[in-house]
């Protein structure tokens, strides 16, 4: 692609004026930089092509990957939604195809309904990429785990990854306590735990006005809903201590659109780890 660019530029270049020339000079410096960012980090396949210029995960991609390289198409991923040069994938296609061969996605996504926070876009990946679980805050338990347990156990996830996001409005309301109906009270009591810690951890009453504190809060609940998955899940736990899969949490920033990795211990994840 990018040698058509360039041989487009020579023959538009050798028919111009030199006023005309520049501009067209301008919109190669522009457009070749782009390209090149929106290949990025991107995992490279066995076949030498970029995932970010697949448009459907096969069967075969997928046996390929490791925990660590789908980490890394994620991380890949998020560098180009924050640049704003994401790769543009066939969603029409792709769905085709899952409907005639099957899905193979790499990665399971947990993470919160909120609207601003879509793991597709954030992450750009194409559709039968990513299998994605949605619920306040994020939340996790036996319907959600068994979804997990089917991506890992039966489909062949190699990362399951847990996401929160800054100011959220479910972490919002179970620091404030706020009244509810049954159902929703009984998702944000699975919250308090994180927010009990985050109060002993500051030593001080919580200012739940504070996105601070509250993105504080949300992170220990990723941290607490990763521990629930590989307490409630040993065939989830089996198949992390054997490398055969990775279970990581994340932060989504709903302002910069950076996400941040760490592992269940709540330490940071680079790009090499």
């Amino acid at each position: 692609v990018f040698l058509i660019y360039i041989i487009i530029f020579e023959i538009i270049i050798s028919k111009t004026n030199n006023k005309n020339k520049m501009k067209y000079l301008t919109f190669l410096l522009i457009i070749i930089p782009a390209f090149c960012f929106s290949q990025g980090n991107s995992i490279q396949t066995s076949t030498g092509i970029p995932l970010s210029n697949i448009d459907f995960v096969t069967a075969a991609i997928q046996a390929e990957l490791s925990p660590d390289d789908v980490l890394q198409e994620l991380k890949a991923g998020n560098d180009r939604y924050k640049a704003g040069v994401p790769a543009v994938f066939n969603q029409r296609k792709a769905s085709k195809i899952a409907s005639i061969d099957g899905q193979f996605p790499y990665a399971m996504i947990i993470n919160c309904i909120d609207s601003r926070s879509v793991p597709e876009i954030i992450f750009n990946q194409p559709v039968g990429a990513m299998f994605v679980s949605r619920t306040a805050a994020p939340v996790v338990g036996p319907v959600t785990i068994g979804g997990m347990e089917f991506a890992s156990v039966h489909s062949g996830t190699k990362l399951i990854l847990v996401m929160g996001h800054s100011q959220c409005g479910a972490i919002i309301g179970a620091c404030a306590g706020v009244d509810t109906p049954s159902n929703l009270d009984h998702l944000l009591q699975k919250i308090q735990p994180a927010v009990k810690q985050t109060a002993m951890d500051n030593n001080d009453p919580l200012d739940c006005d504070d996105y601070q504190v509250i993105d504080q809060i949300a992170r220990i609940n990723v941290l607490n809903q990763m521990q629930a998955i590989y307490d409630q899940s040993p065939a989830l736990s089996d198949l992390a201590a054997q490398g055969s899969i990775r279970i990581v949490g994340a932060m989504h920033n709903i302002n910069t659109g950076n996400v941040t990795f760490f592992d269940k211990n709540g330490s940071p994840l680079s790009l090499n780890d």
